[in-house]
């Protein structure tokens, strides 16, 4: 009885581990999330013309029972595709629209996003190749 309820402690144990460390591949993962559906939903090119910033919004999904939304600003070269871009903020929102991040250029190479303060949020760079990356707090409306 003893071996039977040490198997199912260290069964219950591995699928837990495998459900955080799921998670965090997810969250913290590659730039733009593979085997997921990403959808563009807003792009702010800089006032230079070097560079575009884009909102992703990728729904991924066991097919059963867990969905997560996460929204992903990209910076990209403007002579790039979105998925060559390099990752610099994400959240998790959830799906509520009203909760995905804004972008907006204050300087040629000054990003501005706008982001409700979250504990699923996560800056990923400040900075990258001469663009300086800032975050604000977004209002309520």
């Amino acid at each position: 009885m003893k071996i039977i309820k040490g198997a199912a402690w260290f069964s219950g144990a591995v699928i837990l581990a495998l459900i955080v460390i799921a998670g965090v591949v997810l969250f913290l993962g590659p730039a733009l999330n593979a085997g997921c559906e990403n959808t563009p939903i807003s792009a702010a090119v800089s006032p230079d013309r070097l560079w575009s910033a884009a909102v992703v919004e990728a729904v991924c999904g066991d097919g059963a029972l867990t969905t997560t939304v996460v929204d992903t600003v990209m910076l990209v070269p403007v002579n790039r595709s979105v998925a060559e871009g390099k990752a610099v903020f994400r959240v998790d929102t959830g799906g509520h629209v009203d909760e995905r991040p804004s972008v907006k250029w204050v300087e040629p190479r000054t990003l501005l996003i706008e982001a409700f303060t979250s504990p699923y949020a996560q800056s990923v760079v400040t900075s990258y190749q001469g663009v300086t990356i800032r975050q604000a707090p977004r209002i309520a409306r």
